[in-house]
């Protein structure tokens, strides 16, 4: 993920590097170290009239239906799942943008702490991420908010961490901001920068406070360790190793009587089930089962979380799923209890136990007492079909990082 930024880009210079037509009068001073929730500049396509523009938006997205900012703003989306995801994929068909950019920084860790790297194209000029917007209106309040979509690193960037931001070639822009391209040819814009027009070095410690906006954040420092690091992934050094990717270690933050109070909202989406396949919306819209031995994630063993493939609320964990033989995905409990409602269904000549989830009111499939009696004795069988499964590694840049404790232990 990408969670700071540099944009030095003076006010005068976005009309001749991005088309803008329509500029604030704002003199746009110099940010070094822009941090989720800042206000940032963005380059879109204005609705009302079509206009390209430069205005400002929060970074962290919004989408139109949530009813109240969430506690972790989603900074990043996926390339690979952000024209998927819920939590995305209206935007990503409808909203893009262009996020304006001198530098950013990636940090690596080392015995001695975390050391932070700058990364700039070597031609010093500005470029621009590849971006999605929201528009949402909460108590009162008119938010524009934006995200950042992230991908595979390149050579350069492996060296830091395993992932970077979008960073389009300036050809590409007017295609991510128009509305004639289709879905595949947007998607085959989100690849790695070329690496041969990207340089790093490292950055004094400074840049770790958001509280730290000044020259600083941005200067080389004169560290020999970091310099033979810098020679390493720049490739410079004969004796180049292997990328060192960062791991993922989840902290355990967020005790469970908090994540339930900081769950943002949910709801049934019709942009959402407009782009469900034939066999998701037989299941979830009008109370289908898929046949048995079908289901995507029916032998999934991979760590992460099962999601309403609606409205993206989470249902299940990885770390609750069992074989059960039944021919079906099997749980033993919710990973939100409040998100799955239980009702008496009498249809097929029988007396059931139908589960459907709280806020995108899919039918998910039934609950049954016959689960392993050492974890609670339920069954919950789940047709795959209702599911999105989002991977215990990409949970925190898709905004579930706060269910991360609950799939680090397999069974």
């Amino acid at each position: 993920m990408c969670g700071r930024y540099d944009n030095l880009i003076p006010r005068d210079a976005y009309s001749a590097l991005f088309r803008a037509v329509r500029i604030p009068r704002s003199n746009f001073p110099p940010k070094y170290n822009l941090a989720p929730t800042d206000q940032i500049p963005i380059i879109r396509i204005d609705p009302r009239d079509g206009e390209r523009e430069l205005t400002m938006a929060r970074w962290g997205l919004i989408p139109f239906w949530m009813k109240e900012k969430p506690k972790v703003p989603h900074i990043n989306a996926r390339a690979e799942t952000v024209h998927k995801l819920p939590l995305f994929r209206e935007a990503f068909a409808k909203r893009r943008c262009l996020i304006p950019a001198t530098g950013f920084y990636e940090w690596q860790q080392r015995d001695d702490g975390k050391q932070p790297y700058r990364f700039r194209r070597k031609d010093l000029e500005p470029f621009a991420f590849a971006g999605v917007w929201e528009f949402a209106r909460l108590g009162g309040e008119e938010i524009l908010s934006a995200a950042m979509i992230v991908g595979e690193p390149n050579p350069l960037v492996s060296g830091v961490h395993d992932r970077m931001p979008v960073m389009l070639m300036s050809e590409d822009y007017d295609r991510w901001l128009g509305s004639g391209a289709t879905p595949d040819e947007l998607r085959a814009l989100l690849r790695p920068y070329d690496a041969a027009l990207m340089e790093a070095y490292a950055v004094s410690r400074v840049v770790n406070s958001v509280k730290s906006d000044n020259e600083e954040c941005i200067r080389p420092i004169d560290d020999e360790v970091a310099k033979i690091l810098y020679r390493i992934m720049s490739g410079t050094a004969s004796d180049r190793p292997s990328p060192v990717h960062r791991r993922r270690c989840p902290t355990k933050v967020w005790p469970p009587e908090r994540r339930r109070k900081e769950v943002s909202e949910y709801r049934k989406n019709p942009e959402a089930i407009s782009g469900l396949t034939p066999e998701q919306y037989r299941v979830t819209q009008q109370n289908g089962t898929e046949r048995p031995e079908t289901g995507e994630y029916l032998d999934n063993k991979e760590p992460g979380i099962y999601v309403d493939v609606v409205s993206g609320e989470p249902l299940f964990a990885s770390s609750d799923k069992f074989e059960s033989g039944c021919g079906w995905p099997s749980f033993t409990k919710p990973i939100e209890p409040a998100h799955v409602k239980e009702l008496r269904d009498t249809t097929q000549g029988m007396v059931r136990t139908e589960v459907r989830s709280t806020y995108g009111d899919s039918h998910l499939g039934h609950v049954f007492a016959d689960g392993p009696a050492n974890r609670g004795g339920l069954r919950y069988c789940i047709n795959s079909a209702s599911l999105w499964f989002i991977h215990r590694d990409d949970m925190e840049a898709e905004g579930y990082g706060a269910y991360l404790d609950q799939v680090e232990d397999i069974q």
